[in-house]
């Protein structure tokens, strides 16, 4: 069986990571039990990431995400048996079997993401129609699962939860490491770390609101980072810096981070901070831990399930409840100490090798249950 996988948004940052994790011991997994796989995306970023795809193993496809080449005019690859797609965004003229993985149900339940009703109705109707014909559903945890099946009840028996895990960059560098990127991005100790795009489900003024109020308590306090931005993220969160007094404070970082370079940013943080009020996983926090790095964690969403008693939780609502904690974290070094134990055993549980051989399994099933033609 061949199988197609679009893989266009391997430089991304969330579905990125997913896919440059997931795809090289899939690709290996996958080929012991005698599939083959051709990877649809920009040939010269593939290679980048997997220097040893073979040119046949690449279909070359830039049509940009959500775009109507990409709706309308699919590749033409007839020896394909299955597709799959890391996003929402199946091709509405596809005829053929595919798996969809769907992250979260962000687009379905946070009011400020579409731009208009439209847009609402837009999305809402892709997915529901994606949910519908996919021969397989992927979801990262089993909130998004309990999600998804509270809005499609008919998608209960073919939705399977198959975590995401970390790249092996993130581990303990050297203190030499550390401090090089640390010089680079102008960054000096102490500082906390938030690691998130700006969105209103992740909750960044709140946490601008908070950081300005424990500030302002502070003799000599931490910094506030904001890495993972976008270009466009910069304005209105300068401007809330500006609004809440804190621009001598916060470090906002939009620029691409190596894998390498983010494992030094979190390794040098006081504590990584996540504010958001909606996650279909999370994986910053699986980061943070791997290199020994306490999390500050709200309660909501999938981040429990993910970040299990390695973290500390506050709620996303409650500026007090996350100064709380915070003061509790830095005053406290048993209690530092625990966390950042159990949260080094809480990444045990994730592994992209596991994942990919569940995924291989899904695979395997729609093939022997012949939901997929040969």
């Amino acid at each position: 069986m061949k199988i197609a996988i679009d893989a266009r948004m391997i430089e991304h940052s969330g579905i990125g990571s997913v896919l440059r994790g997931l795809l090289p011991p899939l690709l290996e997994l996958g080929h012991e039990q005698g599939f083959q796989f051709v990877l649809l995306g920009d040939r010269e970023k593939l290679q980048r990431y997997l220097p040893s795809l073979a040119p046949e193993d690449v279909a070359q496809w830039r049509a940009p995400v959500f775009s109507l080449h990409e709706q309308c005019f699919p590749p033409r690859l007839p020896d394909v048996t299955l597709w799959h797609f890391f996003h929402y965004n199946v091709p509405t003229f596809l005829r053929r079997p595919f798996v969809v993985t769907i992250h979260d149900l962000i687009p379905l339940v946070a009011r400020n993401f579409a731009n208009s009703a439209t847009h609402r109705l837009a999305v809402r109707y892709l997915m529901q129609r994606q949910v519908r014909d996919a021969q397989a559903v992927i979801v990262p945890s089993q909130f998004t699962r309990d999600e998804l099946i509270q809005r499609f009840p008919n998608a209960k028996g073919k939705v399977h939860v198959i975590p995401h895990a970390v790249a092996p960059a993130f581990t303990t560098v050297s203190e030499e490491r550390v401090e090089q990127v640390l010089k680079r991005l102008g960054i000096q100790r102490p500082y906390l770390l938030c690691v998130s795009i700006h969105k209103p489900h992740k909750n960044l003024s709140f946490l601008l609101r908070a950081f300005s109020q424990w500030s302002r308590e502070q003799q000599n306090g931490a910094n506030l980072v904001i890495a993972g931005l976008r270009p466009r993220d910069l304005g209105d969160l300068r401007r809330l810096t500006v609004q809440h007094n804190v621009v001598e404070r916060v470090r906002l970082i939009a620029e691409f981070l190596a894998e390498s370079d983010l494992a030094a940013l979190y390794q040098a943080a006081e504590v990584l901070v996540v504010p958001s009020l909606y996650e279909g996983f999370g994986l910053p926090v699986l980061e943070a831990q791997s290199v020994g790095t306490p999390v500050l964690c709200s309660q909501a969403g999938s981040l429990p399930e993910v970040a299990g008693n390695g973290a500390l939780y506050f709620d996303p609502h409650s500026e007090e409840a996350l100064i709380d904690q915070l003061k509790k974290i830095r005053k406290d070094r048993a209690l530092r100490a625990r966390v950042e134990s159990l949260g080094r055993a809480n990444v045990r549980r994730f592994s992209w090798q596991v994942s990919a051989r569940n995924l291989v399994e899904v695979y395997v099933n729609l093939l022997q249950s012949k939901r997929v033609a040969t």
